[in-house]
């Protein structure tokens, strides 16, 4: 579940230059994001980016994780990972979707071919732009 907030406390295995009392962070956490307070591994939290709400930077880490994971840390069918290989490149089915723009971004940060699956013009024209 994804969260965002202030930083209220801090357990005594947080680096003391990770985080501190009050910084704005967003996070994926396990449970407990519908609560008011919420405890979360600090490995598990970003600070919120500059120029994000916090209801938009609760969208950043399962977004951005969730592609990381299946992207750069999972294996294909021949057990090869996709920066092992030669010419490293990737489809990605609704490319302009929240999923599609990040794994866009990831995979262009990364020097990965990207080809991608729209239903229009215009979302085309979005794949481009990033």
């Amino acid at each position: 579940l994804e969260i965002s907030g202030h930083v209220v406390a801090l357990g005594p295995s947080v680096p003391l230059h990770r985080f501190a009392l009050g910084d704005a962070v967003c996070a994926l956490t396990n449970g407990g994001g519908y609560a008011g307070f919420c405890v979360v591994p600090e490995v598990q939290c970003l600070p919120i980016p500059a120029g994000l709400s916090a209801t938009e930077a609760a969208c950043v880490p399962e977004t951005f994780f969730t592609c990381w994971h299946n992207l750069f840390q999972q294996v294909n069918i021949f057990g090869e990972k996709l920066l092992d290989r030669p010419y490293p490149s990737v489809l990605i089915h609704g490319g302009s979707s929240g999923i599609g723009t990040a794994a866009i971004q990831l995979c262009a940060a990364f020097g990965v071919d990207v080809l991608a699956t729209v239903g229009s013009e215009k979302k085309c024209q979005v794949c481009r732009d990033i």
